[in-house]
């Protein structure tokens, strides 16, 4: 089962808000998911204005440029500074699991779809101590 199988059979039984951390191989995937009866999701890449066509007609408003330095501050604006519920990641650059970390609510869930192509150093008492985190990874 490929990671967008496991995005699909996991959607439907998350509540509150959803960030989708995606690379842009998976954008056309995405794009084609049934979102019916989840959350409000929004979905974080590199250059959205340049992916928004692959995108079809996701509301521009919930697309976010996660390259931009401010990107975890503006995660706070758009939550209340409470984070992101579930925090999905279908990205292979490491650096997105620490971003991850850093974007997801107190009693946060992340969803590691894909592994990341090389080792992800984190504090753990800073991200998953202090937020009481739940991470759930999926073999492929």
């Amino acid at each position: 089962m490929g990671p967008i199988d496991v995005l699909a059979r996991c959607l439907p039984g998350l509540k509150g808000r959803v960030l989708i951390l995606v690379d842009e191989e998976f954008l056309p995937a995405i794009a084609r998911l049934d979102t019916a009866g989840v959350g409000i999701i929004y979905l974080a890449v590199k250059e959205p204005r340049r992916m928004a066509a692959s995108l079809g007609e996701f509301p521009p408003e919930r697309l976010l440029d996660r390259s931009k330095p401010d990107f975890i501050d503006r995660v706070k604006v758009i939550t209340g500074g409470k984070g992101f519920e579930n925090v999905l990641v279908l990205s292979r650059e490491p650096e997105t699991v620490k971003t991850a970390l850093g974007v997801s609510a107190v009693l946060g869930d992340i969803h590691l779809l894909v592994p990341p192509s090389g080792k992800v150093a984190v504090d753990l008492t800073a991200t998953i101590n202090f937020k009481s985190l739940k991470i759930h990874g999926y073999g492929h």
